[in-house]
């Protein structure tokens, strides 16, 4: 391996860089300081003038709304949601981190559900002793008033909350008795009309539900924004049936239990995308050793057909809403990078058409033109990155293509963009014989922008990293029978990814990278790094430079350290294989030296990051020991 692999158990890092690359950017409603550069597709001129006199006059005058034209839009690892009107203006904000400050000191976690009527509902988590409990919570916007609408049993997981004919339903699900069977239920609130009270009910579909010990499936599968996920009464009362899938047998439920079966191939795997009416859209998946195979189907429950989709292996469902499939296929050619094609698939016609494409850039650790992906009044809304933020954005396309209209609903800055741009190498190694994939890496390197002392020495040394990352090449000495038959065990991959760049004190700057690196077997090593270099001087810099003690000295000092924590940090002594003193301190000493273990320089100490199997299990990740400045060299700083 070209470098040592310190193993890191990812913490999902949201500072990623996601921009449409085949589309153009409309900031309809935002003032043009460069509209010689600005372009906008659209059906006409007069349409592209509209969306922008609709932008403005949301930036001056807040629509007109009628009562339930509003919808939530909120996506999982972002700390604000919005409400907005049927045509994608923003009407509120909730800054979730302040409401957990404040208002919901008392949660854990707390997940934006529903919006109805001025109300935003919240699946609230908390602990229990050991038992995590979970509440369904009412939040009124106006008068910043709540309650706990509905308290689930100890266990019980929240399928869907769902607004439906004047009442706010509640979808559960948990697992009983010896068999571990799964249990659905359904209850309805309804709110006083004076106060922020509320009445639980049982659904009347609860006896039916008891009979159905499968999944029921619902649209909720293939939605990322909570929106779309619904109860079971509205499924039923609009579709006619529910829909469940068990012992390779698609089940179809009418209200009073009723069963029609439909026997699938006992080698499938079946996912329910979404259903209605006339149609139930499926991925059914078959696995076989060192590949999968995956292909979209369309059902018709009426006669028992089948009609394929896309059978290439490539196809995501994304939603299935009003009628229309939404999938993407990433058609990307280069490691590392997505180039993510989005389809719009009608059952009526049965074909489907392009809306957009987009393709990540480096720093992307999602998939491009998916995240937030979802629909108000047949427009397309997702989250992508502008002026160095992830914002919401409504998609505009036609047959000449499509471009993106920011809606000022703004997620996130990407802090590291401030003082650079990340750019990245990738390579594929094939075999010479049978061109089958042997190797590949992507491996990002930052590029500091002027305002960073010394950058240009900075800048190539990081490039000069990353050039001999890719040139190292690992080959397992597999046969051409070997590889083709086992493509993906056979293929060694690494992937190296920026994180953040963090200035400590007034003279040192941290490069943050991880990444993840596969070479067959259950799992692969993910890990990390931090780069640190001198302000003063462009160098880069390791803990020798500035500790003068030996390896013996440093591992006797973590010795300590780990033994103080395994006395007083309960988190660190359920990391360890062991809690007994003499066996954690034989493992830390063992294990340290200046060279083998991961260090992350902070303003006041660093931590020290033990790679897993090494203090802990996999499952423990990176163990982490802090030592302050003062202890290690005897001051306050670097």
């Amino acid at each position: 391996m070209k470098r040592k692999i310190i193993a890191l158990f990812l913490s999902a890092s949201l500072v990623a860089v996601a921009l449409a690359g085949c589309g153009k950017v409309d900031t309809a409603g935002q003032e043009d300081t460069n509209a010689e550069e600005t372009e906008v597709v659209s059906e006409t001129e007069a349409e592209a003038e509209s969306i922008e006199e609709e932008e403005t006059q949301t930036e001056e005058e807040p629509p007109q709304v009628q009562p339930g034209e509003e919808r939530l839009l909120f996506v999982n690892g972002y700390d604000n949601c919005f409400i907005v009107d049927s045509k994608g203006n923003k009407l509120n904000e909730l800054d979730l981190g302040k409401l957990k400050d404040s208002e919901f000191k008392d949660y854990t976690d707390i997940t934006p559900v529903e919006y109805a009527e001025g109300i935003v509902y919240f699946e609230g988590t908390y602990y229990s002793g050991d038992d995590f409990c979970k509440d369904i919570i009412a939040y009124n916007l106006e008068s910043k008033e709540q309650t706990v609408a509905y308290k689930l049993e100890k266990e019980e997981y929240v399928g869907a909350v769902d607004f439906y004919n004047g009442k706010v339903y509640v979808t559960t699900y948990d697992y009983k008795g010896s068999e571990n069977t799964l249990k659905n239920s359904e209850k309805f609130l309804e709110k006083d009309a004076e106060a922020l009270k509320y009445t639980v009910s049982d659904s009347p579909l609860n006896p039916v539900l008891a009979i159905i010990s499968a999944d029921i499936q619902s649209d909720k599968d293939g939605a990322d924004n909570y929106d779309f996920r619904k109860c079971f009464t509205r499924e039923l009362e609009e579709n006619g049936y529910l829909v469940a899938y068990k012992n390779s047998i698609l089940r179809l439920y009418d209200d009073k239990g009723n069963e029609t079966g439909y026997p699938m191939d006992e080698d499938d795997y079946v996912s329910i995308v979404g259903y209605d009416k006339e149609n139930i859209l499926m991925t059914v998946t078959r696995y076989d050793i060192g590949k999968t195979e995956r292909t979209l189907y369309c059902f018709d429950p009426k006669t028992g057909e089948k009609k394929i989709i896309d059978d290439s292996s490539k196809a995501n469902t994304i939603l299935y809403t009003d009628g229309f499939l939404y999938y993407y296929t990433d058609l990307s050619e280069e490691f590392g990078i997505n180039n993510n094609h989005v389809y719009r698939y009608d059952p009526v016609s049965g074909s489907s058409a392009l809306i957009y494409e987009t393709r990540n850039v480096p720093g992307a650790v999602y998939n491009p033109g998916i995240i937030g992906f979802t629909v108000i009044n047949g427009e397309v809304y997702f989250v992508d990155v502008m002026d160095r933020s992830f914002k919401w954005v409504r998609v505009n396309y036609d047959e000449s293509g499509a471009s993106y209209t920011d809606i000022y609903c703004a997620l996130k800055e990407i802090d590291k963009l401030k003082y650079g741009d990340v750019e990245y190498v990738s390579k594929t190694v094939k075999c010479p014989d049978c061109d089958t994939p042997l190797n590949k890496e992507y491996v990002e390197y930052f590029v500091f922008n002027d305002s960073v002392p010394h950058s240009a020495e900075i800048n190539a040394e990081l490039k000069a990293q990353a050039d001999l990352a890719v040139e190292n090449y690992e080959d397992y000495g597999t046969t051409c029978e070997e590889h083709q038959e086992y493509p993906e065990q056979s293929c060694v991959t690494e992937e190296t990814r920026v994180d953040n760049i963090r200035f400590i004190g007034e003279n040192y700057v941290s490069v943050d990278r991880s990444g993840y690196w596969y070479g067959g077997g259950a799992h692969g090593m993910p890990w990390a790094e931090y780069i640190l270099f001198d302000l003063t001087t462009g160098e880069q810099k390791s803990l020798r430079d500035f500790y003068s003690g030996s390896d013996e000295d440093f591992a006797n000092l973590m010795a300590e350290v780990a033994v103080r924590e395994l006395e007083t940090n309960k988190e660190f002594s359920n990391q360890v294989y062991d809690n007994d003193k003499e066996a954690v301190e034989a493992s830390v000493k063992e294990s340290t030296t200046l060279d083998t273990v991961t260090i992350r320089f902070e303003d006041k100490g660093i931590y020290v990051e033990y790679m897993p199997y090494v203090l802990g299990p996999y499952a423990s990740g990176f163990v982490d020991l802090y030592v302050s400045y003062e202890e290690l060299l005897g001051r306050d700083s670097l």
